[in-house]
């Protein structure tokens, strides 16, 4: 309960910027995800403000340690995650998250943290800053890896749905 409720806080807090589109004063976490390795495309083709890009960008893991940077066609991760996996989606323009799962398990924790500035500068954002999307961190415990499945939906033009999946390598998945 009280979990639920800090979120609540935080959300009013720094999320307000979801609604206003403006960034909020407070500086969040990457949760150890360093923008600087993120392994994005130089621009994305589509309007400013509806969903652009989906993509999962990092996978850390008890087993490996630090986060495995992904580009947008990584289809599996290279390297054997197990135990505790945290799942980074980067979410670039405006939509709606929906629920994402791995070898069908919902997620044990999830945090969702903004960032402005264009995919060649993305960073926290300042106060008065334009949000230019979102940083998914999906926590699944005791993992074995598997299939990860999540998607999103616009909420400007281009409207519609975009999906990423991809297989988290384990020992039993390589």
């Amino acid at each position: 309960m009280m979990k639920t409720l800090v979120k609540i806080i935080i959300f009013v807090l720094c999320g307000l910027s979801i609604l206003g589109g403006v960034a909020a004063a407070a500086s969040k976490s990457f949760e150890g995800l360093n923008l600087n390795k993120l392994k994005l495309p130089r621009q994305v083709i589509g309007s400013e403000k509806g969903l652009n890009l989906l993509q999962v960008v990092g996978v850390a893991s008890s087993s490996y340690g630090d986060y495995e940077y992904l580009d947008k066609n990584s289809r599996s991760t290279s390297q054997v995650h197990a135990g505790t996996i945290v799942v980074a989606v980067l979410q670039y323009g405006y939509g709606n998250a929906n629920a994402a799962s791995l070898a069908a398990s919902e997620p044990d924790d999830t945090n969702t943290v903004t960032f402005c500035g264009s995919l060649s500068n993305i960073h926290n954002c300042r106060a008065g800053e334009k949000v230019s999307g979102w940083i998914y961190f999906y926590q699944f415990n005791q993992s074995q890896g598997g299939y990860f499945t999540m998607s999103a939906n616009s909420t400007a033009a281009p409207f519609g749905t975009s999906k990423v999946a991809m297989t988290i390598k384990s020992r039993q998945w390589h």
